[in-house]
């Protein structure tokens, strides 16, 4: 994939601002600090969504709610705005103790996170060079 296609597919799976305020705000432009808030959230995200399913499966609402509300933030902060608004839904879900309407939301929360892994990925290699 060429780099003007790459970014037109990356600007529609990550928030160019937030990235941006990520990188200049809140690490001062430091790369070596981006690469690790980006490593940091690649890590612990799967395990995030495994627990979201668990919560599911194990009909735990409290769990759901907390989890999703740490996911929509921490994906906030790195710019993957889609899978932050399926955390803020799925985190009113288990507030209302409403599990069922979650199953859907999280397989679709775990496909978008292919989607944002990748482009952060690349945004890394980018700073990089």
């Amino acid at each position: 994939m060429d780099e003007i296609s790459k970014a037109e597919v990356l600007s529609n799976v990550l928030d160019a601002i937030a990235l941006n305020e990520l990188k200049d705000t809140i690490c001062n432009n430091i790369v070596e600090e981006f690469i690790q808030i980006i490593d940091t959230y690649l890590e612990d995200t799967p395990q995030r969504l495994r627990s979201l399913s668990n919560a599911i499966i194990h009909g735990n609402a409290k769990t759901l709610q907390l989890e999703a509300h740490s996911l929509k933030s921490s994906s906030a902060i790195v710019g993957a705005k889609k899978l932050s608004l399926l955390c803020k839904q799925l985190e009113k879900l288990g507030r209302d103790g409403n599990i069922n309407d979650a199953v859907l939301l999280v397989s679709q929360a775990m496909a978008e996170y292919v989607q944002v892994e990748a482009a952060l990925q690349w945004e890394c290699k980018v700073q990089h060079s």
